[in-house]
């Protein structure tokens, strides 16, 4: 026992890491660059929610419990960390560029903000295993206006901006927005972890072939 004590970024770091790894194939791919970067539109507002738009698809969320309390920067990354997980699967090996009108959000990297942190790794996390890469341009807040309505829960102004909208929005699963809107987020805490781990589990089951290799490690 040396006596230092590991700091917690230092620890959530490496958390993340053994969470990942359990689930990683072994295969990682490179941005198809002669394809367009997929275009999606994000946006929160610090009262209704947030909400987010992929094309003709789109989703929305209103706060509750401990996020009504989060600062703007936390709540505008959340719809990209929610469209990632709904949509991830669709944009494997493709860029997405995220337009949004949140100069923290696009220059987040590290921050104070444990939250903030908190949701960027969770990001992180949704882009490595749907092999997606992700590029946040901010964009003025009056040209984001699908987004923004969404944010609002402004439907009638949205469905005037985005005619050819799907009819109902993409489902969020409930049991992501238990662990990241209602528990207490922390990356250092193996309690934590094992919520993750439980979580992604329900929500994206691992391919058959990955079951049966944890299956014989776990034995």
């Amino acid at each position: 026992d040396t006596g230092l004590v590991d700091p917690p970024e230092f620890i959530s770091d490496l958390n993340w890491w053994f969470v990942f790894m359990e689930r990683w194939n072994g295969v990682s791919m490179v941005p198809k660059v002669s394809m367009p970067a997929i275009p999606l539109e994000t946006d929160a507002s610090g009262s209704w929610g947030c909400g987010a738009r992929w094309g003709s698809w789109w989703l929305q969320w209103k706060w509750e419990g401990p996020s009504i309390e989060w600062p703007i920067s936390p709540k505008e990354l959340l719809p990209i960390l929610f469209a990632v997980a709904v949509w991830g699967e669709h944009w494997g090996g493709r860029l997405v560029e995220c337009h949004c009108d949140n100069m923290a959000v696009v220059n987040s990297g590290r921050s104070q903000d444990k939250t903030l942190m908190y949701l960027l790794r969770c990001l992180f996390f949704m882009a490595a295993h749907f092999q997606v890469h992700i590029r946040a341009t901010h964009i003025p807040g009056v040209v984001n206006s699908a987004a923004d309505a969404l944010s609002r829960g402004d439907l009638p102004r949205f469905l005037q901006v985005v005619p050819e909208a799907a009819s109902q929005p993409a489902l969020i699963p409930q049991q992501l927005m238990d662990l990241l809107v209602k528990e207490q987020p922390d990356w250092t805490s193996p309690h934590w972890a094992q919520l993750f781990r439980d979580c992604f589990r329900q929500v994206w089951p691992p391919p058959h072939s990955m079951r049966m290799h944890q299956e014989r490690r776990s034995t």
